[in-house]
């Protein structure tokens, strides 16, 4: 935020405005629900897609108040993919093996990010 205003005390505002977002993603489940569960399957990656494609559009526009919308579409794109990923298992590879599979996905992504920090 602050290479769009210029302005320290709006970039801690919206920093404090994204951090009050993220514990409220619990709140998207009234949309994630019927997506995951009442469509077909390409239904979901879909919107994931569309989202992410609308939030890479946004976030790149030099605008304070659309930079709001863009948080909140980056705090539903990350509750839906934790919400998606394992849904997309399942229907994959059946209900038995996907608490492995989605155990080492979670695992691995976890080492790239953390090799990260190794790195620096």
């Amino acid at each position: 935020m602050l290479w769009i205003t210029g302005s320290q005390q709006d970039a801690d505002t919206a920093e404090r405005v994204f951090s009050i977002f993220l514990p409220a993603a619990g709140l998207f489940a009234i949309v994630t629900s019927p997506l995951l569960f009442k469509s077909p399957p390409f239904v979901p990656v879909l919107v994931m897609v569309m989202v992410s494609f609308a939030t890479t559009v946004t976030s790149v526009m030099h605008n304070y108040s659309v930079q709001y919308v863009t948080m909140a579409m980056i705090v539903f794109n990350r509750f839906f993919l934790f919400a998606l990923a394992p849904f997309l298992l399942q229907k994959l590879y059946g209900a038995r093996g996907i608490a492995g599979i989605y155990g080492m996905v979670l695992f691995i992504v976890a080492a790239v990010m953390q090799s990260n920090y190794v790195w620096q």
